[in-house]
């Protein structure tokens, strides 16, 4: 039997008897109460010392009740504990067994460890002897491929001198062809340089004459541009003048020139005072106009777009 089965069935013991004694107490008790209650009572007339008698007797018999309970008490406080003192004992005992397997484990972990690094130790010392040997057999080819490299390589110096000769000859004759081989590539490169810049020049002629040619179609395109827009300059005048709202004006002699933004079909994008007529309200109401008029006359030649999308008016009270 372990130990802690030995502490545990004398737990159980000890319960069993404190059981026993608390139910001896209990009938005892209820003999005395029962008795106490089968007392006739004869006397008819009772004097003082009779009553004084039975009061002594009920006190009597209160303190043995309480001195019963108060025993109970302190019985019931002794079992708990002398159960709490098994338990702690139990606990004790417990983990003295837990700490003794965990020493028994920590050792054959130990001794695995060690058997563990012993195999490998012996392992690493035959992988080096395995190593020693190899090394040694290597040692050993290498002589010997050594030996028959310096057997070849006398053989292959003969022959590398009989070439060197036979290489000198052919170096010579190379040298000579090579020689004029380079004299007719330099008369090659020569010839090839000069077409390249005779076809450079060639090149550069026809371009600049082709940038001559597009920049003289440009400028006779912005000129046919300008004349259509010049061209309607009087119909877009008129619409602005159509909108223009502000007509009295103390000073005639008023001359604004308005920058205008337009789209393909004539519709203002914007429009801004590119100069001014120092007078702001007339300033205002030329803008307007403008605005109001979009959109405006426009050539309709898609080509003179880009070259007049923006372009003056000039306007003035009396023009």
């Amino acid at each position: 039997m372990t130990a802690w089965a030995r502490a545990f069935f004398f737990a159980f013991l000890v319960h069993i008897f404190f059981g026993i004694m608390v139910a001896i107490g209990l009938r005892f008790e209820s003999k005395v109460v029962k008795a106490s209650e089968a007392i006739p009572v004869q006397a008819v007339v009772i004097d003082q010392a009779s009553i004084t008698r039975e009061k002594e007797r009920k006190a009597e018999l209160e303190r043995s009740r309480e001195a019963e309970k108060k025993r109970k008490i302190e019985e019931k406080q002794a079992r708990q504990a002398e159960e709490r003192r098994q338990s702690e004992l139990i606990k004790r005992q417990e983990a003295e067994r837990q700490r003794k397997e965990a020493e028994v484990k920590r050792v054959a972990e130990e001794k695995k460890k060690k058997e563990a690094e012993a195999k490998r130790q012996a392992e690493e010392k035959k992988k080096k002897e395995a190593e020693v040997k190899r090394v040694a057999e290597e040692k050993k080819k290498k002589e010997a491929e050594a030996k028959r490299q310096a057997e070849e390589k006398k053989k292959k110096e003969a022959e590398a001198k009989r070439q060197a000769e036979e290489k000198k000859k052919k170096e010579a004759e190379a040298k000579r062809q090579a020689e004029e081989k380079k004299k007719k590539e330099a008369e090659a490169k020569r010839v090839a340089e000069e077409k390249k810049k005779k076809e450079a020049e060639a090149k550069r002629v026809a371009e600049e004459k082709k940038k001559k040619e597009a920049e003289e179609a440009e400028r006779r395109e912005q000129a046919s541009a300008v004349d259509a827009l010049t061209a309607i300059t009087g119909a877009i005048n008129a619409k602005v003048r159509q909108n223009w709202r502000e007509r009295n004006l103390d000073d005639e002699d008023l001359l604004a020139i308005i920058e205008v933004s337009v789209k393909r079909d004539g519709t203002v994008i914007s429009a801004n005072i590119y100069k001014s007529s120092n007078d702001p309200r007339f300033d205002s109401s030329v803008l307007a106009a403008v605005k109001k008029a979009s959109p405006l006359p426009f050539p309709k030649n898609p080509k003179y777009y880009d070259h007049i999308k923006l372009f003056r008016i000039r306007f003035s009270p009396e023009l």
